[in-house]
């Protein structure tokens, strides 16, 4: 299914390739400044979602022999 819509769309996608990465670009230049005037909140929250993965995953380390088999379950099914 993946490969088909690939295939119907790159013909569509593929002329429109530059226009969509340099409207990326302007886009991510425009909310610049938007990120400096908020980066003060948004750094302290993302050290803080990296802690609390490490401490997670560091509190979740004695349940590694269920939890691994059941990961690589989910991704078998």
């Amino acid at each position: 299914m993946g490969l088909i819509t690939n295939v119907l769309l790159a013909p569509i996608i593929g002329p429109l390739l530059p226009f969509i990465l340099l409207a990326k670009l302007f886009l991510s230049l425009a909310f610049l400044p938007v990120f400096i005037f908020f980066s003060p909140i948004l750094i302290p929250l993302w050290f803080a979602k990296v802690a609390f993965r490490t401490i997670t995953c560091l509190l979740l380390l004695p349940f590694a022999p269920i939890l691994i088999p059941l990961k690589v379950l989910r991704w078998i099914l």
